[in-house]
């Protein structure tokens, strides 16, 4: 039995990537973070909360029999691909799945990927003390690796690693200390996440104003795989444009009022200080990520774009 629950070492924010021989570089990717808990054939999944999550994972029991010690802890990030890349509302419909056999449905419509990329405790050994080297060089030996587990790859050049992160669109990269310890928490630098600001195009759904001039425009992607399907409310974004753009959404905008929120997620009443619109204008975005909560976060408007409100998805 484990007496306690390890918090995950979490990576603090840092501005831009940067050559240091002294760190290693992986891919950030875009999931959920998962510590697994091995001893005696069974595996128990616990999130970066501390909440236990095996029940809606069961694929992931076969770790145990591919695991050459008989105890151990790994820490990874769950992902499910689609088009070849993560899909995080996808992660989300299995991380938040409930019923046996709705969860039972879920592993075979989108399968999870297990990207690990530390070992924190093997057999009776605590890792914790030792440095990441060493932990990774263990990790590469102690799993029979097959799928749905991968070992997350090292990289010696961060610069290259994050020009190839941009071409594919991922969220970012991980420069780690190969010195360091794991620590939990965020008390340290020695883990360091640089994202990558992206930029796509999303559904005006409504806006808000002051004063009876346009301050933030209301926001969605569009989810045809999810249940119900339909447009998704995702935030507000009240910067990037100039004096005059706002003037001319103020005086165009309105005329598309409509009473009812074109968003699945969202009641007029909700947001009672939003004006709802019908769902036909999109504007390109730069934001830095779609939280947990599928929310944006640090979004600058661009400008109106040309894509058409059902090519805006998730």
């Amino acid at each position: 039995m484990w007496e306690r629950f390890i918090e995950p070492m979490k990576p603090v924010s840092h501005p831009q990537v940067f050559a240091n021989d002294r760190f290693l570089y992986q891919v950030k990717w875009d999931g959920v973070r998962m510590l697994s808990y091995i001893e005696k054939g069974q595996v128990t999944l616990i999130n970066k909360n501390l909440k236990d999550k095996t029940l809606q994972f069961p694929e992931l029991s076969a770790l145990s029999n591919l695991l050459k010690e008989k105890r151990a802890v790994l820490d990874g990030e769950l992902v499910v691909l689609k088009d070849g890349r993560p899909h995080f509302p996808s992660i989300l419909r299995r991380n938040f799945g409930s019923i046996p056999t709705q969860i039972n449905l879920l592993s075979k419509r989108l399968p999870v990927i297990y990207m690990i990329f530390d070992l924190i405790i093997l057999g009776d050994r605590d890792l914790r003390r030792e440095p990441l080297e060493i932990r990774t060089s263990l990790l590469n030996d102690c799993v029979n690796w097959q799928e749905p587990f991968h070992v997350v790859e090292s990289f010696a050049d961060g610069a290259k690693l994050f020009a190839a992160v941009k071409e594919s669109d991922l969220e970012g990269v991980v420069a780690k200390r190969k010195s360091s310890p794991y620590t939990e928490g965020k008390k340290h630098n020695d883990w360091l996440k640089i994202k990558y600001r992206k930029r796509r195009s999303f559904v005006i759904g409504g806006f808000t104003s002051k004063q009876n001039r346009i301050n933030a425009l209301v926001i969605g992607l569009f989810d045809h795989n999810a249940d119900p399907a339909g447009l998704y409310y995702v935030g507000r974004a009240g910067t990037g444009l100039k004096e005059q753009q706002w003037d001319l959404l103020s005086a165009e905008l309105p005329k598309l009022k409509t009473e009812r929120s074109p968003f699945i997620n969202l009641k007029a009443s909700q947001l009672k200080e939003a004006v709802f619109i019908e769902p036909v204008l999109t504007a390109e975005i730069e934001y830095a990520e779609l939280t947990d909560n599928l929310y944006i976060r640090a979004p600058v408007i661009i400008g109106f774009s040309p894509v058409s409100p059902e090519e805006c998805h998730f």
